[in-house]
């Protein structure tokens, strides 16, 4: 998200480059006469028929009568994408990177974020931020038969050696809790006040990403993943998923047992 908004301006300023070399060459060909104005009759033509084939459908009504730039504009979508294994990492470094306050992770095992991403927790818990993971219970874990082939307990028990190793388990900014049900997303808050204590969260800079599971297949490796931003007004995606992990959040169980003692 960071990336995208300081990418803006500098696309910004070639569109408009690129819309002045157009007008331009335009402004040329019209000075050659008939051949030069059939010409510009052509590409404008042909543009014509390229961007609506491109935004055409974006502007296109729906079922609901809504548009769909409308509707993602209103729903604060950031990004929509496809993860495959071993890239589109949920969450991907650089989103860890824009944390200011806290973050939140989510996940059956968080093995990958161990192992990947190390070095982008420890800079966020450097700055201050408080960072919480939230796992399956490895007890109920290796009770399920949740992924093929996969022994999901053990990997979350690797999970917590590589943050021991990383001497990330045991700092006073990092947290870690457990569930024994699987969750029907995994996610990351960003700055999504989760220990709030005032009447409302502030959460003016918050964003999430979400995969939802499938059904037939727990490992997360290929998946859909939505990016969500805070919004003004009524209420959002963004407010509704913030809501749903604090709530997880409170009712995941500590384990010291595993863990040693937590933050308060």
């Amino acid at each position: 998200m960071l990336n995208k908004v300081m990418l803006r301006g500098p696309a910004l300023i070639a569109a408009l480059v690129a819309a002045l070399g157009f007008v331009a060459s335009i402004a040329q060909l019209v000075t050659l006469g008939t051949f030069g104005i059939l010409t510009v009759v052509v590409v404008v033509l042909s543009v014509g028929v390229l961007v609506a084939r491109l935004i055409g459908p974006s502007l296109r009504k729906n079922g609901r009568g809504e548009r769909l730039l409308v509707s993602i504009a209103a729903l604060g979508m950031q990004d929509l994408e496809m993860r495959g294994y071993g890239r589109n990492n949920l969450p991907e470094p650089q989103y860890l990177r824009t944390a200011r306050r806290d973050v939140l992770i989510v996940g059956p095992t968080l093995y990958g974020v161990a192992e990947r991403q190390a070095d982008d927790l420890r800079q966020a818990l450097d700055r201050g931020v408080a960072v919480r993971l939230l796992v399956l219970d490895p007890d109920w874990a290796a009770s399920q038969n949740l992924v093929a082939r996969v022994d999901v307990g053990a990997q979350i028990r690797d999970t917590l050696a590589l943050l021991r190793r990383e001497g990330l388990l045991g700092h006073r900014g990092l947290s870690v809790r457990f569930v024994g049900f699987f969750p029907s997303y995994r996610g990351v808050l960003v700055d999504g006040d989760v220990a709030h204590s005032g009447s409302r969260p502030d959460t003016a800079r918050g964003w999430l990403r979400l995969q939802p599971h499938l059904s037939c297949d727990l490992s997360g490796h290929r998946a859909m993943v939505l990016e969500f931003a805070a919004t003004a007004g009524a209420e959002s995606p963004f407010d509704l998923f913030a809501t749903d992990l604090r709530q997880l959040w409170g009712t995941a169980v500590e384990r010291p047992d595993l863990v040693g003692p937590q933050p308060s």
